[in-house]
């Protein structure tokens, strides 16, 4: 079994690696690297995808798709909503934990 502390880390790197523009830019160095090598067929296949990731994750597709997801989920106005006793706020504070203040 994992500790907590390695799956936090790795929750919080793995989605670096897999983002479009990460991923693009990583394939484009691994290319230039291996075109180096004297390795051009992988070089160059690994530019080509690494520039095909960013040309579709930027294409008028992908901007359709998140405008189209956009529309389902319309903003609500604060009047509109509902009466809450709490807010969850979600973020990726790292900090030390501080104890409640109880008062």
């Amino acid at each position: 079994m994992q500790s907590p502390e390695f799956l936090f880390t790795a929750s919080k790197l793995i989605p670096l690696t897999v983002l479009p523009f990460n991923l693009a830019l990583s394939l484009s160095l691994i290319g230039l690297i291996c075109i180096s090598l004297r390795r051009r067929r992988f070089g160059l296949t690994s530019i080509f995808t690494g520039v095909m990731i960013l040309l579709i994750s930027s294409s008028p597709l992908a901007v359709s798709l998140y405008e189209q997801h956009e529309r389902k989920y319309e903003p609500i106005s604060v009047f509109d909503s509902e009466v809450a006793d709490a807010i969850v706020v979600l973020g990726g504070d790292v900090g030390i934990p501080i104890a409640p203040r109880v008062e």
